[in-house]
């Protein structure tokens, strides 16, 4: 482990913060623009008008625990919450369903998602990490305890939550994603500790990583940069800085598939920064960790 090595300091928000007058000019309210494939298009072009960069769906970190089976409080101001689990004890846990990506509100990101591409608009799919989903899809003291007592039960939990990210990842490119922009805000190094991050929180982003990596099919995969360094520190992923044109960050992401071929992830930075910055990282991933 590289005990030098700062973690990056995030300087995006988690969850898209949406102006709420943007719902006087659109012919949506905030849950159809969440719920409905024909809303969240709209308020996707509308947020890219403002901003730039890339149509980006989903507007919350919820959409992969919903499938899971959890229920969702839609609330415009204070963001999306999860209202109830579907693991409220440690027996629950091998009952978790894998997720129907024909059904729900998943489905309707990834119908989204396709629609977008099919106008010519560049899309990024929000992807959210194992650890983030397992606070989500149960209380966070169960999940501990649960790993304290019985690691087995939480090791086969994630790899099932790895399991359907991976197919999600699949599902986005094949619905004509142009980037990935993965992120597991509550299982990086700074939040977890060393110890649990190189043991339990890591290898699973790493399995993630490995399992999408012959399947991205010309998208990119681009690494929040708290995961991203998190990554590096305990040695899985090293780095290469790439001299790319374009300015904002995103326009360089944008410009980096046609000047760079065979780049698969990205990371040590924000998707959701307006900055620039002199060039990309590409991280690859070490062999048999």
């Amino acid at each position: 482990m590289n005990d030098h090595m700062k973690i990056f300091k995030c300087i995006g928000n988690e969850e898209e913060k949406i102006p709420q007058e943007l719902f006087q000019d659109l012919s949506f309210t905030y849950r159809e623009a969440n719920e409905d494939s024909e809303g969240m298009i709209a308020l996707a072009k509308a947020l890219q008008l403002i901003k730039g960069g890339f149509c980006t769906l989903p507007f919350c970190n919820t959409v992969e625990a919903e499938a899971f089976g959890c229920e969702i409080k839609f609330d415009a101001q204070a963001g999306n919450r999860v209202q109830s689990y579907p693991i409220h004890a440690q027996g629950d846990i091998e009952h978790l369903r894998d997720i129907d990506f024909s059904q729900g509100r998943i489905a309707r990101v990834l119908e989204g998602v396709n629609r977008l591409s099919a106008q010519g608009e560049k899309v990024c799919l929000n992807i959210l990490g194992p650890i983030s989903i397992s606070n989500l899809i149960m209380e966070s003291k169960l999940f501990y305890r649960t790993y304290r007592k019985n690691p087995e039960i939480i090791e086969s939990l994630l790899k099932r939550i790895e399991n359907n990210i991976i197919h999600y990842m699949q599902q986005g490119i094949k619905m004509g994603a142009d980037i990935l922009s993965y992120s597991d805000p509550t299982g990086t190094m700074d939040i977890l500790g060393p110890k649990f991050y190189q043991e339990v929180s890591g290898p699973s982003t790493y399995r993630i990583l490995k399992g999408a990596e012959q399947n991205l099919e010309g998208a990119l995969l681009h690494i929040c940069g708290k995961t991203s360094t998190s990554l590096e520190k305990i040695g899985v992923v090293k780095k290469k800085t790439l001299d790319t044109a374009g300015n904002p960050y995103w326009e360089k992401l944008q410009q980096l598939p046609r000047e760079n071929q065979g780049v698969k992830f990205i990371g040590h930075w924000c998707m959701k920064s307006g900055s620039s910055r002199k060039n990309l990282t590409q991280l690859i991933l070490e062999e048999n960790k």
